[in-house]
């Protein structure tokens, strides 16, 4: 993730009260924007029990994919405080990461109960409830954060959430009637190219638009040269962005390339072999959208 750099020498006090008042998340998030996981670790040894300090560690190693020392850490802030919202955000967050989605999902249910503004919650929510094929609940939850506003969410959350609710917009158009096909179909660009404006080196960004050019119908402007650029600039910026290889290799596919197909196909599998998308696509139950060859 990337984000303005926050003035140096930012000082933090130790967060001591309960969690009735919660964390400032927008903050934190933006500092975690500005920092590596080495800097937040340095800065957390300097206040161990800081559940802010262990909250900003946990998220930048979500962002660079160490998820067994995120875990580690948001685990040790449910000892400090085990109601922690934001440390039982960070739990499920990992669980999603495993797959143990149904586990995710309910304690996920349980934070928004307790605080519908804690944006994390609901943007993970939301994409369990995309891979289970909910898209109109997928789509409320998404929508509410976009709806909270960037006075309200960090930039790098916000972005996220127009990019989740521009991928299921495409959904709804895609398997929904010739209304829903105008009404959804013509939201999800330009939810994108604001993203595009926010975040132009986002890879969520990058990922999103190359999934539009290469799965909108060609009436409409499938361009696959297209798709192949932002999918293979995704994949320059998050390496291990497994969904992004499912893409590029149905983009191969449509271009007639099957060796390379199946090369990008095994390469997600490999990242992650759990992965929904991936193992949808392989096996052509086409629940996320498979390219077809004769269009």
């Amino acid at each position: 993730m990337k984000g303005a750099v926050l003035a140096a020498g930012l000082l933090w006090a130790v967060f001591s009260a309960g969690a009735a008042f919660g964390l400032d998340i927008r903050q934190l998030n933006s500092e975690a924007d500005a920092l590596g996981s080495v800097r937040a670790a340095e800065l957390w040894r300097q206040q161990p029990d800081s559940l802010e300090r262990l909250y900003v560690l946990g998220v930048t190693y979500l962002t660079e994919e160490q998820n067994a020392q995120a875990e580690s850490v948001f685990d040790q802030m449910l000892r400090i405080q085990p109601d922690s919202l934001e440390g039982q955000w960070g739990r499920a967050e990992i669980l999603r990461r495993k797959h143990e989605n149904e586990e995710s999902r309910r304690i996920l249910r349980e934070i928004i109960a307790r605080d519908d503004t804690l944006y994390p919650a609901k943007l993970t929510l939301a994409y369990l409830e995309y891979l289970r094929c909910e898209f109109s609940v997928g789509e409320d939850l998404a929508q509410s954060v976009v709806h909270l506003g960037q006075e309200r969410v960090d930039q790098s959350n916000y972005v996220r959430a127009l990019c989740l609710l521009g991928g299921i917009k495409g959904m709804l158009a895609h398997f929904g009637g010739p209304m829903a096909k105008v009404f959804n179909g013509r939201s999800i660009l330009p939810l994108l190219r604001k993203a595009e404006r926010l975040q132009p080196d986002n890879p969520a960004v990058h990922f999103g638009l190359g999934s539009y050019f290469l799965l909108i119908p060609p009436i409409f402007g499938r361009d696959i040269s297209k798709a192949e650029r932002y999918l293979r600039k995704t994949i320059e910026l998050a390496p291990r962005f497994a969904e992004a290889y499912v893409r590029l290799a149905q983009a191969r596919r449509a271009a007639k390339d099957e060796r390379q197909y199946a090369e990008y196909l095994q390469q997600a599998l490999e990242i992650d072999p759990q992965s929904e998308i991936a193992i949808d696509i392989k096996n052509r139950n086409c629940k996320f959208i498979c390219v077809k060859e004769n269009e």
